[in-house]
């Protein structure tokens, strides 16, 4: 049975509060007694912490999805899934503190955790990225790698059953949250800003495929309010959230096809070219907005596509293939990750 006190620990300490003030807190609040806080502590700051410096001490928070507990034979069992630690071979037993190690495949006990996200993410909260567009194709492969990455995911898509069922799909699943909502809406955004309470990514993007004569004006204010409005609100009303966090990234998921209009996509490459104009406007605040232009996706949306088709889109390009999704998603990674790119549109699209 899932223990509300450690899950509670968990959850605090995901959203940015250190391991020492969420178990503070649940001292104050009576949850746990102070002498399982001290083994707690005296668990990760002996065999963590041990030669690294207090400054770096300081800045460390519990990366760990606490999923369960149990009490046998006087030895406190935690099960910890992290992407972020390591197996060793070595039992680690301290204080009467046993550590197992686990993730979606496969349960191992006695094995010893070594921390690795010191040496390679010196940040003080896991990632948030609330993801546009989340529910399949393009954006659930972004949610995919940063959830396999360690980091907490927030679907955002139109159709709640795609949602929940993209969800089921990520790492570490129940860490994550997805909400539905008419991205058209500027009402229902302001209803989400108020849900979150801290966000450090912002990546979206919704695609759609159809030639300019047989489109409806329906169809031409869907796009147009889908994918212009529809950023430009999200940006809008995730702007404080940023302001507060002291910077921010968000990666819009932009489109080859803007360099030139190019068949079929003539109102979609228009609305995209809309959200560009973010960049330089809010880099002196600390948030950085760079686009991600991939060519032709391999997603469902080339399936609309008959066999000739999409032999001249594979070939639209010098490696005469199409994009695939995990291509982009590492592109994501690379423009979140690295603090000092802003303004940037990164073209995945073999060369078109």
């Amino acid at each position: 049975m899932v223990s509300t006190q450690y899950y509670e620990l968990y959850r605090r300490s995901s959203i940015g509060i250190s391991l020492t003030d969420a178990l503070d807190d649940l001292i104050r609040d009576g949850q746990i007694p102070p002498q399982l806080a001290m083994k707690i502590l005296l668990n990760f700051d002996k065999s963590i912490t041990d030669n690294l410096t207090e400054k770096v001490k300081s800045r460390m928070t519990f990366r760990g999805h606490l999923d369960t507990y149990r009490f046998c034979d006087e030895v406190w069992t935690f099960i910890i899934k992290n992407p972020c630690f390591r197996l060793e071979n070595d039992t680690m037993v301290v204080d009467k503190i046993k550590i197992v190690a686990c993730n979606s495949k496969y349960l191992l006990e006695n094995v010893s955790l070594v921390c690795c996200f010191l040496k390679n993410c010196f940040r003080s909260t896991l990632f948030i990225l609330l993801l546009r567009g989340g529910s399949r194709g393009i954006g659930l492969g972004i949610a995919q790698r940063f959830a396999k990455e360690g980091n907490r995911c927030i679907l955002v898509s139109k159709n709640k059953d795609r949602l929940k069922e993209a969800l089921s799909t990520l790492p570490f699943q129940n860490i994550h949250e997805y909400y539905a909502l008419d991205v058209r809406n500027p009402n229902e955004w302001d209803q989400l800003a108020k849900k979150i309470d801290k966000l450090d990514v912002l990546c979206q993007g919704i695609s759609q495929y159809t030639l300019f004569p047989r489109m409806s004006m329906n169809e031409i204010e869907n796009i147009i309010s889908t994918n212009l409005l529809g950023s430009i609100y999200a940006c809008r009303v995730f702007f404080r959230h940023f302001l507060n966090n002291k910077g921010g990234s968000i990666v819009n998921i932009s489109s080859s096809i803007i360099l030139g209009g190019g068949a079929g996509a003539t109102v979609y490459a228009a609305s995209k070219a809309g959200i560009s104009a973010l960049s330089a406007e809010w880099a002196s605040k600390g948030i950085r907005v760079n686009a991600i232009s991939p060519g032709y996706v391999d997603t469902f949306m080339l399936n609309q596509l008959d066999e000739k088709k999409r032999k001249i889109a594979e070939s639209s390009n010098h490696i005469k293939r199409f994009v695939n999704v995990e291509e982009i998603a590492s592109a994501a990674i690379f423009l979140v990750s690295n603090e000092f790119i802003t303004g940037t549109t990164l073209y995945i699209d073999g060369g078109m």
